[in-house]
């Protein structure tokens, strides 16, 4: 059971709100279809939880396995609605807030699923309702909290966490994720990787999920990159050096800070999954990260002062003392959060991966400040 003492407080950039990071990532089947193989390797940088909920950003509430987006988008009602469409009982988890919100959950005139409040506002259809929804007085944003609007989202976070974890929701929440996957591919993409009827297997279906992945974070970035390592190599189509090609291409093409970290997680995933051995692209990690080596005037992030100093700048709470030199748990928690941001492994340790974010962070901060 999860209660609401388990709920964290978080912050990124202009926002603030509760979160729940879940209580255990995906778990492999013991006779694993060809769709829990491409969602185990896309979990590796997602939301990777079933019950991982999310508050303190644009989405209002984002929930699940790859954090289906409610605000503007309506897809935690939608995934919710899946569920329900099954199993209503199954949302009795989701009777506390809805209680404390004075809403339902049903079906509206159009027969999709929504949250309506019980007055003459009915259906909420709109950014705003959901706000008044899930955070009552609040708008997301820093310094707009009261306790009761904490209270009330912490509440939502805990309700929409217990009804996730459940093994039927949890069940049904793969169901309604796996065939939206391949929805992150562009037209483009779809015609190369799945325009011929080929079995997931070996280098194929580990090509296919490896798309899934990085198109899940910027779909337009991993099908403009993907047009260019077609274009531009002279392998034959479907062999391991076409496919590693696409991989190196769509790791180090768009010179993106968290795509090598992307690629560094999923490899396991894509070796075990689909039986092949592909690169670990260590000699172009490290030529990668020697772009930062010896930048004049740009901070290491070795020690803990200079990390607490991006992150303040980045606008985490780190409690009153902010920058003391102590790995404290307000500063765990802030590396934490913004290593999950930038899909990289969250454990709270600023190893190099982290650090050359950081340096990213900071050059961007830097230059926005020059200009203004």
């Amino acid at each position: 059971m999860i209660n609401t003492n388990k709920v964290g407080w978080g912050s990124y950039k202009d926002y603030e709100g509760a979160f729940y990071y879940g209580s255990r990532r995906f778990k492999m089947p013991a006779s694993p279809t060809p769709e829990d193989l491409v969602l185990d390797v896309v979990t590796r940088t997602e939301g990777a939880s079933p019950d991982a909920v999310n508050a303190y950003d644009r989405c209002i509430i984002s929930v699940g396995y790859i954090q289906w987006c409610e605000a503007a988008y309506f897809l935690t009602s939608k995934l919710l609605g899946h569920i329900a469409s099954h199993d209503l009982s199954l949302l009795d988890e989701l009777k506390p807030a809805m209680l404390a919100s004075n809403s339902e959950f049903r079906k509206n005139s159009n027969g999709r699923w929504r949250f309506h409040f019980k007055d003459s506002r009915g259906e909420i259809d709109t950014k705003i309702g959901q706000k008044q929804l899930f955070l009552l007085h609040s708008n997301g944003h820093k310094g707009t909290w009261d306790n009761e609007s904490k209270d009330r989202v912490k509440l939502w976070v805990s309700c929409l966490a217990n009804t996730l974890i459940q093994q039927e929701a949890d069940r049904l929440q793969i169901q309604f994720t796996v065939p939206r996957l391949k929805s992150f591919a562009s037209l483009s993409a779809k015609s190369i990787l799945w325009g011929e009827k080929r079995v997931d297997t070996g280098f194929t279906g580990a090509l296919r999920a490896a798309y899934l992945s990085f198109a899940s974070n910027l779909p337009t970035v991993a099908s403009r990159h993907l047009d260019i390592a077609v274009k531009a190599s002279n392998a034959n189509k479907w062999s391991p050096d076409w496919c590693i090609s696409i991989l190196k291409e769509l790791t180090f093409g768009p010179d993106i800070s968290i795509y090598p970290a992307r690629y560094n997680k999923i490899r396991p995933a894509l070796e075990r999954n689909y039986g092949v051995t592909i690169p670990d692209f260590a000699k172009e990690l490290e030529n990668w990260h020697s772009r930062f080596k010896n930048s004049e005037g740009i901070p290491r992030f070795t020690e803990v002062t200079e990390i607490q100093e991006l992150l303040v700048r980045l606008g985490y709470d780190l409690g009153p003392s902010k920058v003391d030199g102590r790995m404290g748990p307000k500063t765990k928690d802030a590396i934490h959060t913004f290593q999950n941001l930038h899909g990289l492994f969250a454990d709270s340790i600023v190893g190099p991966l982290t650090r050359s974010v950081f340096v990213d962070e900071w050059k961007r901060l830097d230059k926005k400040e020059k200009n203004e």
